[in-house]
């Protein structure tokens, strides 16, 4: 494959075989796209209340306030939580292993969680939506900044991303873009706009989290100098 020819010789991830990474992936992604389409097809709440942000359903909503407000939303926060907090804890392992031997997956996963982390915050806070705003700031800058943060993380990455599972990755980006193009760009304000928006944001923070997870246990392994392992578990490709 192309994507062969970028990897540096030796940074190859111990990657699951495809029936193993299958099931792992359905695990994550699954659940995810029942909770959209039962979000989209339940006739009891406006889709609004449980796709937005809590705080900006409880400022316009009539009957403030119920336990769903912003459920969708505070999901994706968790799981930026969540990738973050596996991407720290990989860099410190990684540190107690081999020090300045590994100093690039040191810097590597610190970075990766690092911009996870501004993520959460923003989507938790809403930097982008209020704040910046407030401040006299437009919210391109954010977009801007994340996205000059992304490329500086892709690019120092590149070879353990490219060794890893990248379509993964491709996949969370992809995502990602498409909606923060939509809240840019398409000033629409319906049902569907709002579920596609959302909805791509929530897929696109699963694949990420999915692809941070599995690249981070394959890389201890790895460095860990585990060895083949069973076919359900890691092993060098």
């Amino acid at each position: 494959m192309l994507a062969h020819r970028f990897v540096v010789p030796g940074e190859r991830a111990y990657l699951p075989g495809a029936a193993w990474a299958m099931f792992v992936y359905s695990i994550a992604f699954v659940p995810v796209l029942v909770l959209l389409a039962a979000a989209w097809f339940q006739p009891f709440v406006p889709i609004g209340e449980l796709m937005r942000d809590s705080l900006l359903v409880a400022e316009v909503s009539e009957d403030c306030c119920h336990i769903y407000y912003g459920a969708i939303s505070n999901i994706g926060v968790l799981l930026w939580a969540s990738a973050a907090a596996i991407m720290f804890f990989t860099s410190l392992v990684v540190a107690l292993m081999g020090g300045q031997q590994y100093r690039h997956h040191i810097v590597q996963f610190g970075l990766g969680g690092f911009l996870t982390m501004l993520l959460c915050i923003d989507d938790f806070f809403l930097v982008h939506d209020i704040v910046l705003p407030k401040l006299g700031f437009s919210e391109t800058l954010a977009y801007v900044v994340y996205a000059s943060f992304t490329a500086l993380y892709v690019w120092y990455a590149r070879s353990e991303i490219l060794g890893a599972r990248w379509p993964m990755f491709l996949l969370s980006v992809g995502f990602l873009a498409l909606s923060v193009k939509i809240d840019v760009f398409f000033n629409i304000d319906n049902d569907f706009r709002l579920l596609i928006e959302d909805g791509a944001k929530l897929i696109g923070i699963t694949a990420w989290l999915s692809f941070h997870a599995e690249a981070a246990a394959c890389t201890i392994l790895r460095l860990g100098d585990a060895g083949r392992t069973p076919e359900y578990r890691c092993h060098n490709t």
